[in-house]
């Protein structure tokens, strides 16, 4: 025989908690509590989608969709939790570059605090189209951990003949951590 019941807890959120203990118990033939088995485990936000198309740029999954000519599925950014209340957010996803031979492209991570305003901004390594065909380029990004991340703000860049970079201004995505 088994048995089986749901539990649902509720506690009071706190930014700065390292770790919940979740033990298993039983009542003894004394009528005392016995720990039969517990485990540690940091709490952990959700994860969020992110998704960005632009003429010959596109952020998102690894599939791609010859009709809709964009990638057919979203990237994911991760909450990474660490000690004391850090995060690294964590992007994985795929990006795409169609028509666009000799272009050079890069994500531009923003991370912002809970007022919205910028803490620092990090990118990822260069993605150069080697020709007009559609070419994916996979994405991995981590580079920041710290306190107070709030947002991050996802965007692509192409880089110009004069080597600087420049944000492609008709696409964007900020998602936001959820840990409340």
């Amino acid at each position: 025989m088994r048995d089986e019941w749901t539990v649902d807890i509720s506690t009071v959120p706190t930014a700065d908690m390292d770790n919940v203990r979740v033990a298993l118990e039983t009542k003894t033939a004394s009528h005392d509590w016995s720990i039969l088995a517990s485990n540690y485990s940091p709490p952990q936000p959700p994860s969020d989608k992110v998704r960005l198309h632009s003429k010959g740029f596109d952020f998102g999954d690894d599939y791609f969709s010859d009709i809709t000519q964009e990638t057919s599925g979203s990237a994911t950014m991760y909450w990474n939790r660490g000690d004391h209340a850090t995060y690294t957010p964590r992007l994985i996803g795929t990006f795409w570059l169609k028509g666009v031979a000799g272009v050079c492209a890069r994500m531009h991570l923003t991370y912002n605090d809970d007022g919205g305003h910028k803490i620092i901004d990090k990118y990822g390594g260069p993605a150069c189209a080697a020709g007009n065909n559609l070419q994916a380029f996979n994405v991995d990004l981590s580079p920041y951990t710290a306190t107070g991340i709030r947002s991050v703000t996802v965007r692509m860049q192409t880089q110009a003949s004069n080597g600087s970079w420049n944000d492609i201004t008709d696409t964007s995505d900020t998602v936001y951590i959820d840990y409340y």
